[in-house]
């Protein structure tokens, strides 16, 4: 049986931390340790996900990008991938640009809040913003995408 490759973008660390906690206790996957030498069974193009803060991402060196969790069972791999709320877009961006990994992934899913506005509206804008690297990305919240691609 093949590895299937999940990709979670979530705006904030709350969010990162419950998703993560539904994963684990829902579907019985397990946090991966943060031992590097490990990644690359779990997830192949772990230069993709794993931040590397050898250059500043910010005038204040001390301002870090949160890192993804990574979660597995025996067939599937989760990154959920934490974008700081306002900067989620710029960040997948960044990261789709820099990668193939959009072009990979057996499933995408996208947690974001409404805060005060429409839900329709936020999703709109997700779908605009993200099309170029998702074009089956749905046009509705709540909705899923069936089928073979992205």
């Amino acid at each position: 049986m093949s590895r299937r490759y999940a990709f979670f973008a979530v705006e904030g660390d709350t969010d990162q931390i419950v998703i993560r906690q539904v994963l684990k206790r829902i579907l019985g996957l397990q946090l991966w340790n943060g031992d590097i030498s490990s990644l690359e069974s779990l997830w192949p193009r772990q230069s993709d996900i794993v931040p590397n803060y050898s250059s500043a991402t910010s005038s204040n060196i001390y301002k870090r990008s949160s890192p993804p969790s990574l979660l597995y069972s025996e067939d599937i791999s989760v990154v959920i991938f934490q974008g700081g709320g306002s900067t989620l877009i710029p960040r997948l961006k960044t990261l789709f640009d820099n990668s193939d990994l959009h072009n990979n992934l057996d499933s995408f899913a996208l947690f974001a809040d409404a805060d005060r506005r429409d839900p329709g509206h936020i999703v709109s804008h997700y779908q605009h913003e993200l099309r170029g690297y998702l074009p089956s990305l749905p046009a509705k919240a709540g909705e899923i995408c069936k089928g073979d691609q992205l």
